[in-house]
């Protein structure tokens, strides 16, 4: 088994059983395979065959590292040709299936309710196509429906310790000149991952490099909202990231002289804190919320 661990299984001259099981997804009976696999997901077996055994061991192993980003999607569909489109199979069949679109927007409107006292409701905004790895749905705010000030107020409503890198709540002073040209001109969906902590596939990814590669992330009010997301619905009375910074690289940044990016996270205390990072700095713990839709 140590095969799946170092590298072997996901090479063309893996050997073995590992070896055999990664000829027959190649082969045409691949897509039996996955079928079969996804069934015994479903059913939650306790029981394996060893062929089964080696294959739910090899396509989780496969999975993860797509997660963890040291197998990359594109990587992925260029490996070993036809079998590309059998490991993407192979990710659907282990990824956890989204909730119903209208159970995700209920919740939207339910936070939106609670934490800054909206109740015009989400159902008639355009439901975005779904990127591979979009797990939940989040607001784009226009200026217009929420301000930066509104949304923090929102959070202290909540009674979500909070506290910002000069000590006061006047955000919107804070920020630089043409803030507002910054922030969405009317009011969209879009899907980002369901985690605890920030984007693991944009560790060490500076505003500056994150900019380049055309990477769109959560903005300052949009992290707020998955703050309360998090917090009143998935999972209650817990926040974000506890041992990782967000970075508001898209939207607005601080008015000093570097024009700063935002980035949240939480201190030891368990108080939610806004800080500033400078824009060309990458660190393990600083990383993006990728936002995505398919237009």
């Amino acid at each position: 088994m140590d095969q799946m661990t170092d590298g072997a299984v996901l090479h063309q001259g893996a050997v073995g059983p590992i070896g055999d099981l990664l000829k027959q997804l190649a082969g045409p009976n691949g897509e039996d395979w996955v079928r079969k696999l996804a069934l015994v997901q479903a059913n939650n077996a306790l029981f394996f065959s060893e062929e089964e055994f080696l294959l739910r061991r090899l396509l989780t192993t496969i999975v993860e590292r797509v997660r963890t980003g040291t197998l990359t999607e594109r990587q992925l569909r260029m490996w070993r040709g036809e079998a590309g489109r059998i490991v993407e199979m192979m990710v659907a069949a282990l990824t956890p299936p989204v909730e119903n679109i209208h159970v995700q927007i209920a919740r939207l409107e339910r936070v939106w309710a609670k934490w800054v006292g909206y109740t015009g409701g989400f159902a008639n905004i355009v439901i975005p196509a779904r990127p591979a790895w979009g797990e939940i749905l989040i607001v784009r705010p226009s200026l217009e429906l929420l301000r930066p000030d509104k949304a923090w107020e929102g959070l202290v409503n909540l009674n979500i310790p909070c506290q910002t890198w000069w000590g006061g709540c006047d955000i919107e002073s804070r920020l630089e000149k043409d803030w507002e040209e910054k922030l969405p001109s009317e009011t969209t969906l879009a899907w980002v991952r369901d985690r605890q902590e920030a984007d693991v596939e944009h560790s060490k990814v500076s505003a500056d490099v994150a900019l380049e590669k055309g990477l769109l992330s959560e903005n300052l009010v949009e992290r707020m909202e998955h703050e309360a997301i998090y917090f009143l619905e998935l999972d209650p009375n817990q926040h974000l990231d506890v041992t990782t910074w967000t970075l508001c690289v898209s939207g607005p940044r601080w008015c000093d002289i570097d024009a700063d990016v935002p980035h949240v996270g939480v201190d030891g205390r368990s108080v939610l804190s806004l800080f500033s990072c400078p824009s060309e700095d990458s660190y393990q713990n600083a990383r993006l919320r990728e936002v995505g839709f398919v237009p």
